[in-house]
Order: structure tokens, then sequence, then C-alpha cells
């Protein structure tokens, strides 16, 4: 679940939102990540930006039904090992390390 601060700015609380009320429903075998991504910014209406130094081809294996995106994001971060940060209007996908700083 997102948490919607008062002090996060517009452009992340509208992300935040988003995710928080849009159901999903799919079934990703052996997908790769850059094809999820897309999927879930088609069917959330999210911009979201995967760091291009990241490995790509790695797959995701996740079925849902009438699940949150933000919790479907999650595991799909936990199943990959990556994290998440926002910059201006865009969730970033990046690895965890570098999704606890900031983002110039």
């Amino acid at each position: 679940m997102e948490v919607i601060l008062e002090d996060d700015p517009e452009p992340v609380r509208h992300i935040k939102n988003l995710l928080e009320t849009t159901k999903l429903t799919f079934r990703f075998e052996e997908m790769p990540l850059l094809e999820v991504v897309e999927s879930l910014r088609q069917r959330s209406g999210v911009n979201i930006s995967v760091d291009p130094s990241l490995d790509t081809e790695m797959t995701v294996d996740l079925a849902v039904e009438e699940m949150k995106a933000s919790d479907a994001l999650k595991l799909i971060l936990e199943q990959t090992g990556l994290g998440q940060t926002f910059h201006e209007q865009v969730l970033y996908i990046t690895e965890r390390e570098k999704a606890r700083g900031s983002l110039a």
C-alpha cells in the first residue's frame, strides 16, 4: 500500500492515488521486465520509467486478480529485487540502493 503524504509533491500524490485506486488482473509468465512495465503503464495510467542500467531482460512470473496496482507493483519489485522512487511526474524503477537516495 502506498502512503500518500501531505508533503508529497502533487505529481507524486497523483501517481500514488492512481496506484491505490486502480485494480489489475493479469498473468505474467516469464515476461521480460520491460513488457511488464509497459503493461502496468497502459493499465494504470501511471508514467513508469525503468533505469536503463538494469537488466531489462529479467523476467516476472506473477498472476493477480483484482489487486490494487500498488500491491501488484510491490510484488513485482520484490520478485525482481528492485526498488522505486519518483522523479518529477514519473515512477522510476531502479536498483533498491538507488531508490533509497534521491535522483538528480
